[in-house]
């Protein structure tokens, strides 16, 4: 939505998410996510998973793999 990124912060869009279990993906060298940390931490709740991986931007296997596990993992409660 364009625009969106100026009204609102990222943190209130994973608040909003909340309770519903939440996976965030970052890369430490990732120029769209260095602060994905930060932003986790803002956000008050034990619903949201992190995965904080030292890489860029593109989802390798291990990463993909991550997503999948959580997935099946909600899926089975």
């Amino acid at each position: 939505m364009p625009g969106l990124a100026q009204l609102i912060d990222t943190h209130d869009v994973l608040s909003a998410i909340g309770p519903r279990p939440t996976l965030v993906v970052s890369g430490t060298e990732d120029k769209y996510s260095r602060d994905a940390d930060q932003v986790v931490a803002k956000v008050a709740g034990d619903f949201i998973t992190e995965l904080r991986v030292e890489r860029g931007h593109a989802l390798d296997q291990e990463g993909f793999d991550a997503m999948v596990e959580w997935i099946v993992g909600r899926a089975a409660e």
